[in-house]
């Protein structure tokens, strides 16, 4: 699967590179966004994955700032406002 995966992003990033710096994967929950993300980081040195901001509680299996940034929608509002998001 990690070679299949290595091809494909291989493929997409060596065209889309004509167009743009940064990449956005998106996907209903579940669909392997975090394995795309990861294979692309472990193939491709260079690209470096910035974790999302998000008000809704933190999961059993997440890790405050490495899977996700959690903030309180009043800090959130708060860094919006300065433009940090």
């Amino acid at each position: 699967m990690k070679r299949f995966l290595s091809c494909i992003i291989s493929l997409v990033l060596s065209v889309s590179s004509l167009f743009a710096d940064i990449y956005v994967v998106h996907s209903c929950s579940g669909a392997g966004k975090d394995t795309i993300v990861s294979a692309v980081c472990d193939i491709l040195k260079g690209i470096h994955y910035v974790p999302r901001i998000t008000t809704r509680a933190i999961r059993a299996n997440e890790r405050n700032g490495v899977d996700m940034t959690f903030v309180d929608k009043k800090k959130f509002a708060i860094m919006e406002s300065k433009g940090e998001i």
